[in-house]
């Protein structure tokens, strides 16, 4: 969960290996890892004027539908 604080921000998620493998909402939901491992989790969150990025690493369990 994301709790960032501030008005007019943007965000810009990329999941390594996910499906989407890119989001721009502040909560993503429905990111599906479909091979097991780590998987680099990276947000930018920018307020027009700055931009903050960190990444996260992350062990995906497969989901088979």
């Amino acid at each position: 969960t994301n709790n960032t604080i501030g008005e007019y921000l943007t965000y810009q998620w990329t999941f390594e290996g996910g499906k989407p493998a890119k989001s721009s909402d502040k909560n993503p939901t429905n990111v599906v890892f479909e091979t097991p491992g780590d998987h680099r989790i990276q947000v930018a969150v920018s307020n027009g004027f700055e931009t903050i990025t960190t990444n996260q690493n992350t062990s995906g369990l497969v989901n088979h539908r």
